[in-house]
């Protein structure tokens, strides 16, 4: 196509010009596809703007075409990436034979940013537009140029890029990549490289990645943007916004946002044709299943939102988004305290492969530290609640490389995802004090401590089913029965009329604290999350967070087991409040003239039984890549359990705890404990199940009572009491994996690496962040070279190809490790044969399958030859070397990987800190499907002629067939009995048919019995393919099933028989011991010295608004008042006693008289709540 027009200055008098301006609109009409709007391509416009197409035909006369545009990739011409009259040198023929992607990368990113229908005037040059047209003519240029002359497989882009990716993986400093560029260009002089790390970054600039910096008050007031950007001094507090400085030309903020804007970062995810169509995936190749739950997508609050906005709906490619949010300190130096929030965002639509993976997690916000935001979060949220809002209700132009073509594209927030302190900075409920429960709200079932001086969250027997004979037992709960109703789930416009009553909130550090009515309840603030058109009519706005609620519950009941200073929860004042209660007289503090002691409780180890415990816990092994060593956190001579981290209490709660108790305790105490880990083991499932779901929400009401009546109320936090709404936001949200926080605090822990200048944490984040998402991005066309999209896995195997029509037994996925020791074997075992096994059992019936495993091998070779010889067409090349057999010489291995999971034999486990041996294969024994678990003992490598290979496994089979003394079935757990062997003369299957599982030894009995784990192998997801025409409705399955956790499916539901009660909380084994020193409470309310949740990164400032009280004073300032008061600790602990029955606080001896001289108690506790309060 002749462009030589385009040159043409006599634009006006031209007919020639006139032509080529009518072609060009007639294309461009044409590829619009109805719309008014196309691309600009006029000298200022430069394709980045979009202009009514008459309009742009008036730019191309008045401004003229911009001459550099020589391949209309906008506007209906495919790209080729012609090179322009300067570039068709010798050198430059090369480009299209690179090894990357780099001109389709620049392709991509040309077409795809950038895309706001934005108007420009005529008049004048925009700096914008010239500085981005000069960026894209660098990159381009770049990409095309060979590294060197006659550089076939590099440009001078594609080696940069790989060059700083190298950087990245390897974690190389910017000294070292610079003599790295000083020494290359030392030995290539003549190669295109940049001369320093900084020149190399310009990359980075030229595609666009860059964020905006917004200067922010000291105190959190408020940030000067928009209305207030060139405001000098805050407009609430009167704190300057500049550092005061000596240099008066270079002005220095306080504080500083960096904010990443949301737009292209989603326009990139429609950039690259393979993440594209990724985004489309729930659409259109996820399986919807009525009763199962695999991805958000398929959960209620997913499907609700759909039918609401059916005009989202429409567009599979509109962005459902989650929120999270989290502090950590970048020092990782608790001395320091420095707290840094990240916000980030995550995308839905990805399939489970890559949802919740790091390349698509995309930083918003980095609040700067080193004071946590705490309840003023929401100054910094206002940016992106902006640009939310904009793209639900405005969209974005976004260019879809899958179909070549644009659209508006829009997005919604879905939900946040948070610990439960940012729960509070975040949703605007406090979760302390009386009312902490957010979804209980105003019927929180709460009960002030006197001595434990903190608030418990019993009365879950509201959850029973009304008449539930557990409703009207006192003794063996609080001393009352209980008859009332579950509380009942707030709307969003519910939760509009209580925010309704709030008054006056004032967000910064600086403002006077406020006084709170009693009708605002736990409201600190409307949160600005509400702003969102859509907010309110959701049903789970906040989740509650698995991971921590999990952690710190195994923290408490680890700690009381043990018994551990600091953790448990059976404290001498926790005897104190039992009889202050009147219950439990047994547990009660007993007194001996001038000393106390204590019973020891049926839920406590004594110090032989510690011992034991951890000398347990000590030898457990788990497969490679599983856990973490958790002997690691054990102290065997000093009996006791330190540092483990959040994953590590995850498995300890769902696979070690209900193998561990079996050898301690009672067995009421066993049920209990073994109850709650299973509800967390089938609440953790990848894969959900509605029934199921339902099942739970009734499991967890019966384990929480069950718990009620074996330990003290003190052991009842709000993390404990929280697990009853867990089953209800699975069935609204979906599985867990993608709304806890495990994703995230990885991820923050990558941020604290990047960390390089310690005076300028924020900004050494920001920096690194923009370089690994611009390189991240870049890899997807980076070919020969490892990346975060190609990383090999973990455990990776090897598949052997031989032909398309090989036999699948001899292309196992098998990578052997190690040199093999050759052996001779005396047998080889092959699969059965129809043909052959039929033929004999014509001849007779009786020991068929003895005859048909002896003969078969002798009788296939021969029938093989003999086909052979006739045709040898007939007979392929594969199973005439099956046919001849195996050399007798056999390749002996000690370890393997097949199907992505490795494999140790026993022998070779001994020494190291991993268990890999254990084996499992589901067989047929007597017309039965049986689970065959056993050990592997020898990994064979069996070599045919033409070097085929196939590989065995030699195992040691446990007698699963005797149910007495090979193999116990519990509701809960398997145990095999390991000095019993099964089928001795059959060890040997192949590779591909084995499951692993790992052992736990059962501490429950004697002999050598063992617990039997089945894992899931990471990376592997239970998903269904979209079935295709053609396709039977019956089972298709090619046996290459995943393994998913277990099955829920087995578990049996909880056992809530009167039989299974405790009748005797004390050890009658042990003696009682004494109490060194009876504490006395001090002067607190329940906000001031107890934290009842665990943070992985704790800072003392990440609740500085939620340091008041809540819930005890209706007067925030009541906090300083409250110092003078009268001290006497008689008065005290009469005070705080009779407070704890009346519900409310009593300060001071005077206050104290008026109360016990005019309250009548009884009538009193039967008022409503907030009626109390608002009397007192």
């Amino acid at each position: 196509m002749d462009k030589t027009w385009m040159h043409i200055e006599d634009r006006f008098g031209s007919n020639e010009y006139a032509l080529g301006v009518n072609h060009f609109i007639t294309m461009a009409r044409a590829h619009a596809l109805g719309g008014n709007d196309i691309r600009c391509p006029c000298r200022r416009c430069c394709n980045m703007f979009f202009q009514l197409i008459n309009v742009v035909e008036d730019h191309l006369f008045i401004v003229g075409i911009d001459p550099s545009y020589q391949t209309w990739i906008f506007h209906g011409e495919d790209d080729n990436f012609t090179l322009s009259s300067s570039d068709h040198d010798q050198s430059t023929s090369f480009f299209s034979d690179y090894i990357d992607d780099m001109d389709d990368m620049v392709h991509d990113m040309r077409a795809g940013v950038n895309m706001d229908h934005s108007q420009v005037p005529i008049d004048g040059e925009t700096e914008g537009s010239s500085t981005e047209k000069k960026n894209w003519a660098e990159l381009l240029e770049d990409a095309r140029h060979p590294l060197y002359p006659s550089c076939a497989n590099f440009s001078k882009l594609s080696f940069i890029v790989k060059l700083l990716h190298i950087k990245t993986v390897g974690g190389w400093s910017v000294k070292s990549f610079n003599m790295v560029i000083k020494l290359l260009k030392a030995a290539f002089p003549n190669a295109l490289l940049p001369d320093s790390y900084n020149d190399a970054r310009r990359l980075e600039r030229g595609l666009g990645f860059t964020y905006t910096k917004i200067d922010a008050c000291l105190n959190d007031c408020v940030l000067f943007w928009k209305e207030d950007s060139n405001k000098d001094k805050c407009p609430h507090c009167n704190t300057p916004r500049w550092v005061s400085s000596t240099n008066k030309h270079k002005k220095v903020p306080q504080k500083v946002l960096r904010y990443f804007p949301l737009k292209p970062r989603l326009q990139r995810l429609f950039v690259s044709k393979k993440i594209a169509n990724a985004m489309r995936w729930h659409a259109n190749e996820r399986v919807s299943d009525a009763n199962v739950m695999r991805h958000p997508a398929d959960s209620k609050v997913w499907k609700d939102f759909d039918a609401q906005h059916m005009r989202f709906a429409l567009d599979s490619r509109n962005v459902r988004l989650g929120l999270a949010s989290d502090g950590f300190n970048p020092f990782n130096n608790m001395s320091k305290p420095y707290s840094i929030w990240p916000v980030i965002l995550v995308p839905y639509n990805l399939p489970p492969w890559s949802c919740m993976k790091d390349p698509y997690h995309m930083l918003t916000l980095l609040i700067p530290g080193p004071k946590a935001p705490g309840n003023d979060i929401d100054v910094y949220l206002r940016p992106l609640i902006d640009e939310l809002k904009e793209l639900w209700e405005n969209g974005v132009d976004t260019y879809d490389a899958s179909e070549k073509s644009w659209f508006r594209l829009h997005a919604a927030l879905l939900w946040s995802i948070n610990d439960f302190p940012a729960y509070a900075n975040l949703s605007g409920w406090s979760t302390k004090g009386k009312m902490a429960c957010p979804t209980c709200n105003v019927d929180t079932d709460s009960l002030w401590l006197a001595y434990g001086l903190k608030h418990c969250y019993m009365g879950h027997r509201r959850w029973l089913l009304p008449g539930h004979r557990w409703r009207s037992l006192k003794a063996k709960f609080n001393g009352k029965p209980d008859h009332r109703g579950a509380p009942t789930h707030l709307s969003g416009q519910a939760i509009l009329e209580q925010l309704a009553e709030l008054r006056n909130v004032q967000f910064g550090k600086a403002s006077k604290k406020r006084k709170r009515r009693t009708t605002e309840l736990n409201w600190t603030k409307k949160t600005i999350f509400f702003e969102l058109p859509y907010w309110s009519s959701l049903e789970l706005r906040h989740n509650l967070d698995v991971m921590h609620i999990e952690k710190n519950i195994c923290d408490s009941i680890l700690g009381t087991l043990m018994n551990i200073d600091g953790k448990t929860k059976d404290t001498a004042n926790t005897r104190r409040d039992l009889a202050n209660l009147g219950i439990r007289k047994e547990l009660h503090l007993q007194q001996d003239g001038d000393h106390y002691s204590m019973r020891m409780a049926c839920y406590m180890l004594n110090n032989a039984e510690k011992r034991s415990f951890c000398e347990w816990l000590s030898n457990v092994k788990f497969p490679d890549g599983f856990a973490s060593n958790i002997a690691r956190c054990v102290n065997v001579s000093e009996a006791k359990i330190l540092g483990m981290k959040s994953h590590d209490c995850h498995i300890f709660m769902q696979r070690l705890l209900p193998v561990v108790i079996g050898g301690y305790f009672t067995a009421e105490v066993r049920q209990a404990l073994t109850e709650l880990s299973t509800f967390f083991k089938e609440l953790c499932a990848r894969k959900l199940k509605i029934d199921v779901l339902h099942r739970l929400q009734t499991d967890i009401s019966i384990i929480l009572c069950k718990l009620e009546m074996i330990f003290p109320p003190a052991f009842f936090d709000i993390m404990m009491h929280l697990t009853i709404h867990l089953p209800r936001e699975s069935l609204l949200g979906g599985p867990v994996q993608y709304r806890w926080m495990y994703p995230f605090e990885r991820y923050l822990g990558k941020f604290k690496r990047y960390v390089k200048n310690k005076s300028r944490p924020e900004g050494s984040i920001a920096e690194a962040y923009i370089h690994v998402e611009c390189l991240t991005f870049c890899s997807m066309y980076l070919h020969e070279i490892e990346t975060t999209f190609n990383r090999p896995e973990r455990n990776v195997d090897v598949v052997q190809h031989h032909g398309a029509g090989m036999l699948s037994i001899f292309s196992q996925k098998v990578r052997p490790l190690g040199s093999p020791s050759v052996e001779r074997i005396d047998e080889t075992l092959f699969a059965k044969a129809c043909q052959h096994y039929n033929k004999i059992k014509e001849e007779g019936s009786s020991n068929v399958d003895h005859r048909h495993q002896i003969q078969f091998p002798n009788w296939f070779k021969s029938h093989v030859y003999e086909l052979r010889s006739l045709n040898p067409s007939e007979v392929s090349d594969e199973v005439y070397a099956l046919a001849c057999g195996p050399d007798p010489w056999v390749g002996s291995y000690s370890g393997c990987i097949t199907n992505g999971i490795r494999f140790h034999t026993k022998d070779r486990e001994q020494h190291r800190r991993t268990q890999n041996s254990g084996i499992l294969v589901n067989g047929v024994h007597q017309s039965h499907n049986v689970e065959f678990y056993g050990v592997l003992k020898d990994i064979l490598e069996l070599r045919y002629m033409g070097w085929h290979l196939v590989y065995l496994f030699k195992c040691d089979w446990w007698d699963v067939g005797d149910h007495n003394r090979g193999i116990r079935v519990s509701d809960h757990l398997t145990s095999v009995n390991s000095n019993r062997r099964w089928y001795k003369d059959e060890p040997f299957v192949l590779t591909y048919q084995c499951s692993q599982v790992f052992y736990l030894k059962d501490p429950s009995g004697a002999g050598n019995w063992q617990v039997v784990q089945k894992i899931t192998n990471r990376n592997v997801y239970d998903i269904p393919s979209m079935p295709t025409v053609g396709d039977d409705d019956e089972d298709s399955s090619d046996g290459d099933t995943c393994q998913d956790e277990d099955d829920v499916n087995h578990f049996s539901l909880v056992n809530q028989n009167d039989s299974g009660l405790v009748n005797q909380l004390h050890r009658e084994d042990e003696e009682p011991y004494v109490v060194n020193e009876l504490p006395i409470p001090h002067r607190a309310c329940s906000g001031d010295a107890e934290h009842t949740f665990i943070d992985d990164d704790d800072d003392s400032d990440e609740a500085d608004d939620d340091s008041i009280n809540d819930n005890l004073f209706a007067n925030e300032e009541d906090l300083e008042s409250n110092s003078d008061s009268d001290s006497s600790d008689y008065c005290i602990v009469e005070g705080l006693i009779l407070g704890s029955e009346l519900g409310l606080h009593i300060k001071g001896r005077e206050e104290l008289e008026k109360v016990k001289g005019c309250v009548n108690v009884a009538a009193w506790q039967k008022l409503p709540y907030l009626k109390r309060v608002a009397v007192w």
